[in-house]
């Protein structure tokens, strides 16, 4: 967990977390949410360095004392991270995380339990959660983070004070990089942009998204799977093949908004002519489908989805009704 200096954005939020610290007043539970990538983890780190540094004025960390050395290493005893970023958070993970709240920290102060991408918490894990909720106490905290919180338990929901995170506004991203094509393709997310703004990165993602394309516009299941053969697409581990279907979501999503005539919202303008093409050979329908079906899979891998069959299912029924 890392402090950093630089904020993009959220400044409404950053007020009101600092004045939570700074008057005492912070809520056993928390739930944050918004899209990924747009900065609540990194301002979720710096919220917790103002509460646990020795010299914190509730504005800022000193990175050197004992507190602040432990959280960047990973090994602070009083804060817990679990993510389902990559899978299910299985109640085996969280059963002894809040078994250990019950015993006594070696180190003063909050505790704070943080479950990143909760909407992967099984009804097990969130059931056990939902009971820590309901038991609150002045020194443990748990911020929630979610880009689906629509996903988690009502119950779990109306237990936490709610804090809304939203896209960053375009000038502010400029402060990142004013490559044109990496803010379209950020569309105001932060954590997008920086990683983007490494030339290797934007090249290679020019490349997918260009064999995405092409797979698209082919018209036979044959063709579909050589293509996809050639990308490697059935030797991708899960992380790698859910950044995959990132991008093909951001396609289909730029497929739909040509065909809606929004050329200027489009996430990969490098191949807006290629992109015109598939428009104008499928349907809104088939469009509409085809984001449907990306983001239903990609759910699917998250939790336990096979890879191979994914992409199968995926170049079998893409744009069908068209192509």
């Amino acid at each position: 967990m890392q402090y950093t200096k630089e904020i993009i954005g959220h400044e409404e939020q950053v007020v009101y977390l600092q004045n939570q610290v700074k008057n005492g007043t912070v809520p056993h539970a928390q739930l944050w949410s918004g899209p990924n990538h747009i900065g609540k983890n990194t301002l979720l780190a710096n919220y917790i360095y103002w509460q646990i540094c020795d010299a914190s004025d509730h504005l800022s960390a000193c990175l050197d004392c004992r507190n602040c050395l432990m959280a960047q290493s990973g090994t602070h005893p009083n804060i817990t991270i679990l993510d389902g970023a990559y899978g299910t958070i299985k109640i085996d993970a969280i059963k002894p995380v809040l078994s250990s709240l019950r015993q006594s920290s070696l180190t003063k102060g909050r505790r704070f339990v943080v479950i990143l991408n909760a909407h992967q918490l099984t009804l097990g894990a969130a059931n056990a959660l939902l009971k820590a909720l309901e038991e609150p106490n002045d020194s443990i905290h748990f911020v929630i983070v979610s880009d689906q919180p629509d996903m988690l338990l009502e119950t779990i929901r109306s237990r936490c004070a709610v804090i809304e995170f939203y896209s960053v506004k375009s000038e502010l991203m400029s402060r990142i990089t004013h490559n044109t094509d990496i803010l379209a393709i950020a569309q105001g997310r932060p954590g997008i942009a920086r990683q983007l703004s490494k030339e290797s990165v934007i090249e290679a993602l020019r490349g997918r998204v260009t064999q995405w394309t092409a797979i698209m516009r082919s018209a036979l299941f044959s063709e579909r799977k050589n293509l996809s053969s050639a990308m490697k697409l059935d030797k991708l581990d899960r992380s790698k093949a859910i950044r995959e279907l990132n991008v093909l979501e951001g396609v289909a999503h730029d497929v739909l908004l040509l065909q809606q005539g929004m050329r200027s919202n489009l996430r990969y303008p490098f191949v807006a002519s290629e992109l015109e093409e598939i428009a104008k050979q499928s349907s809104q329908k088939s469009s509409i489908q085809a984001v449907y079906l990306l983001n239903r899979i990609r759910k699917d891998l998250q939790s336990t989805g096979s890879v191979k069959l994914s992409f199968d299912h995926i170049l079998l029924t893409l744009y069908r009704e068209s192509l």
